[in-house]
């Protein structure tokens, strides 16, 4: 349950982790297809990229590894408040 972890954050962070759309598609049940859509609408909005293109690699590049390690310890945390919240309501 994502109370507070917005998707372009969750997508952008699971993509970082397995460096496959697919994989990181199939983590959340979606497609490949708008997955990518998804990283791609946060490149635009943010206005650079943050992944490396070749083939069919896909890897962080500098300033994507900037942000997931500025942004990472903020969704670990998010994660846990979520959990905690989850978890509160079945007690």
């Amino acid at each position: 349950m994502d109370i507070f972890i917005s998707k372009k954050m969750r997508n952008f962070i699971l993509l970082a982790q397995t460096n496959n759309i697919a994989r990181a598609a199939e983590k959340i049940h979606m497609t490949a297809s708008p997955f990518g859509k998804s990283i791609a609408a946060l490149e635009e909005q943010i206005g650079y990229t943050l992944f490396t293109r070749k083939d069919n690699n896909i890897s962080l590049n500098k300033a994507g590894q900037e942000l997931y390690q500025k942004l990472f310890p903020v969704y670990q945390r998010l994660s846990a408040i979520d959990n905690e919240i989850h978890n509160s309501g079945r007690r």
